[in-house]
């Protein structure tokens, strides 16, 4: 478990002994075809899941009015679910397995509670969340240029 979370984005320059705190937090799961690992709008649960192997779709109803589910893929070995722990916000859409999946459940308390007390560890995971959540945005941010663009707007 700690070699595995190791190699997850946001967890890469910690040492071993903060590893190790933070795997004693954390359980593997594995989840057949169509089972719901995030369910969208959910208050209760603040855990991330780092994608170890298999496919996920990312579904959103949005907002009640818009009635079009989207519908996206992730396969990288990436963390799901930060931005509701970040933020301790309701989830903004449900992932569901295609296919088996395999994953690490971090519990998002737990984490919490250790970068509290561990001010290197949680400057060094902000600070890699921050670069990750960077990133989705400038792609976000393409692929609505690309689409305004398309539609001549």
């Amino acid at each position: 478990m700690i070699a595995t979370l190791g190699k997850i984005s946001v967890f890469q320059e910690l040492d071993s002994a903060a590893l190790t705190q933070i795997a004693a937090s954390c359980h593997a799961i594995e989840l057949g075809d169509g089972e719901i690992l995030i369910s969208e709008h959910d208050t209760k649960n603040y855990d991330l899941f780092a994608l170890i192997s298999g496919k996920v779709e990312i579904l959103s109803r949005g907002l009640s009015h818009t009635s079009s589910e989207i519908a996206l893929s992730n396969q990288e070995k990436g963390l799901i679910g930060e931005v509701a722990w970040l933020t301790r916000g309701r989830r903004t859409a449900t992932v569901r397995c295609l296919g088996e999946v395999e994953a690490i459940r971090i519990n998002g308390d737990a984490l919490t509670a250790y970068l509290e007390t561990n001010a290197r560890a949680a400057f060094l995971i902000m600070r890699n969340l921050a670069k990750l959540l960077a990133t989705r945005l400038s792609s976000t941010d393409n692929l609505l240029k690309q689409l305004l663009w398309n539609m001549h707007l």
